[in-house]
């Protein structure tokens, strides 16, 4: 039965493309990035360095990924930064997505007033996630900043994704 027969056209939609190593959390340092900067730096290092793909792993898509055990042959001691936007559990409590968890839309440097989501694999094909429960960018108040949530010094990977399935309305 094909998947657009049982009534869902994304079944079997692989998400996860591969990975861009040695990522610093500034993107647009990258030779990849084409110029771009932020997000539009990470979508062009996947475009350059992960064959099919199409753009920056987005959270959501980390965890179906996970779900259809694509990410099983990613390697212990492998760690990625998290692109979220949307609404996660932390610590028992919503939080938003927001510049504060993504180091300023990937363009900050040091760890005074801003964080890096990320994820690491303690073990080979599964994902630990540290996300953030304040998520605010304040340039005036590093209250916001926590040291286990660096941006500066700290080099992950980039997941990238193949083009979104999306279902018709």
């Amino acid at each position: 039965m094909s998947s657009s027969s049982s009534g869902d056209p994304c079944l079997g939609h692989v998400t996860y493309a591969g990975k861009s190593d040695g990522n610093g959390p500034v993107w647009g340092a990258s030779f990849s990035a084409n110029g771009e900067t932020g997000l539009a730096a990470g979508r062009e290092i996947c475009l350059s360095e992960v064959p099919g793909s199409d753009h920056v792993c987005d959270y959501e898509e980390v965890l179906v990924a996970e779900k259809a055990s694509e990410l099983s042959t990613i390697v212990a001691g492998t760690t990625a930064w998290v692109q979220r936007t949307t609404v996660a559990m932390v610590n028992g409590a919503p939080s938003a997505p927001g510049p504060g968890g993504n180091c300023n839309f990937w363009t900050y440097q040091t760890n005074h007033i801003g964080d890096g989501e990320y994820l690491t694999f303690d073990v080979t094909g599964v994902p630990t996630y540290h996300l953030d429960n304040d998520t605010v960018y304040d340039q005036n108040d590093p209250a916001h900043a926590q040291a286990d949530l660096p941006c500066g010094g700290a080099i992950r990977s980039i997941l990238c994704c193949y083009k979104k399935c999306v279902s018709p309305p």
